[in-house]
């Protein structure tokens, strides 16, 4: 059998990446890295166990300030 997507032209696990100066994301197959950019999808459980450390409220906060900033300065992108 041989894995088709639904709809569309690519099949198989898939994985977002962050270009994190100009928020810009790309979706691609998860076998083709992206240079430079950060993944956004990662695991949170395998094997029936928490494998992420969860951030705090106050770094989830500071996080999210640096955020706004940068959309502020930037237009966010999705590319396919």
């Amino acid at each position: 059998m041989i894995p088709r997507a639904k709809r569309g032209d690519l099949a198989g696990k898939k994985q977002v990446y962050r270009d994190t100066e100009k928020l810009e994301d790309i979706v691609t197959l998860a076998t083709r890295g992206q240079e430079g950019k950060t993944t956004l999808l990662k695991p949170i459980i395998e094997n029936g166990k928490i494998v992420r450390k969860f951030k705090s409220l106050d770094e989830i906060r500071s996080d999210l300030m640096m955020k706004m900033d940068k959309i502020r300065e930037h237009k966010p992108q999705l590319k396919w």
